[in-house]
């Protein structure tokens, strides 16, 4: 691709417009931000210049047929925001009623339109309500049928980082770091120069027509660096289990300085260790100075889907 990618990020309701709101931060040029919410305080306090209210009515909230039918009567509407994209990044915390409802039907209107569509999405922390975590599982079954790449963050697991029980807030915080992650390792690879880059076909082949998907990040300062927050990504807490027989790979690794080569080949040989001969892997390697002499290691791994084009589970 010649020209800079066009890549919409559309943060869909409360959390979703949280997430989208923060990422306009990085200013990353081929990104165009939009929040869409049926909250007219939310929408007040976002910086975000895109922002789309769908009227849902008072009594919507938590009811995700109700929001699905106003969606359905705007689709025209949706298909405008999404239009002229290379690529759609969908960004929500599912479980409500807008969101579970919503975030759907706009990953069906990008693929209506030939565009490539990856879905990121944290689940309902453990304790709240049974609506929830149903409006949450029917909402992820219907983006892993329709979007290319749907990325999973489970809302709680941040409580496997440490012996103690953590408080709802950090919680959320933990989350939020981690659908961060998930943005920064799909939109900065092809659009930010960096010591190494990919090309944005590559970016594509790995998120196209993914029957299963895993993301996972580590970070690590010392001896061994490198191969510590290989091995953390590759065991992230706060992923959901590493699918068997994924073949795509894209690795990112930043450091506050240039890491050195016998860094990069060391992640290189445990990746390629841990995964059939034919597996392809591609690698994005920035100075990021905020690390220090940290080394942070983000791997996104899929599994293409089946030629037979059988529903994914």
């Amino acid at each position: 691709m010649e020209k800079l990618p066009k890549i919409k990020v559309i943060g869909i309701g409360g959390a979703g417009c949280r997430l989208v709101n923060k990422m306009t931060e990085f200013e990353l040029r081929a990104a165009e931000y939009y929040a869409i919410d049926d909250d007219c305080v939310t929408m007040e306090r976002l910086k975000c210049e895109n922002k789309i209210k769908l009227e849902c009515g008072m009594r919507s909230a938590g009811d995700s047929g109700l929001c699905e039918q106003t969606a359905k009567s705007d689709r025209e509407r949706l298909n405008g925001i999404v239009k002229g994209a290379d690529m759609v990044i969908l960004v929500a915390g599912v479980g409500g009623g807008f969101a579970s409802a919503v975030a759907p039907l706009i990953a069906e209107e990008a693929k209506v339109n030939g565009i490539l569509t990856v879905a990121t999405v944290c689940t309902p922390l453990m304790s709240e309500e049974q609506i929830r975590q149903d409006n949450a599982d029917r909402c992820i079954f219907e983006l892993k049928n329709v979007a290319d790449t749907a990325i999973i963050v489970p809302c709680g697991n941040g409580n496997f980082l440490t012996p103690f029980k953590l408080p709802m807030e950090k919680e959320l915080l933990i989350a939020d770091a981690m659908i961060e992650s998930v943005l920064l390792t799909v939109l900065m690879p092809a659009t930010v120069p960096g010591v190494i880059n990919i090309e944005y076909n590559e970016l594509t082949y790995v998120l196209t027509d993914s029957d299963k998907v895993y993301f996972g990040v580590g970070a690590y300062r010392g001896k061994d660096r490198a191969l510590s927050a290989a091995k953390m990504a590759m065991d992230c807490p706060l992923s959901i289990n590493f699918p068997d027989g994924a073949n795509r790979l894209l690795v990112v690794v930043e450091s506050g300085e240039t890491p050195q080569t016998d860094e990069i080949r060391q992640i290189s040989d445990y990746l390629a260790s841990s995964f059939n001969a034919s597996a392809d892997i591609f690698f994005s390697v920035n100075v990021n100075e905020s690390l220090g002499e940290n080394m942070k290691v983000s791997v996104l791994a899929t599994k293409k889907r089946e030629e037979n084009g059988s529903k994914r589970q």
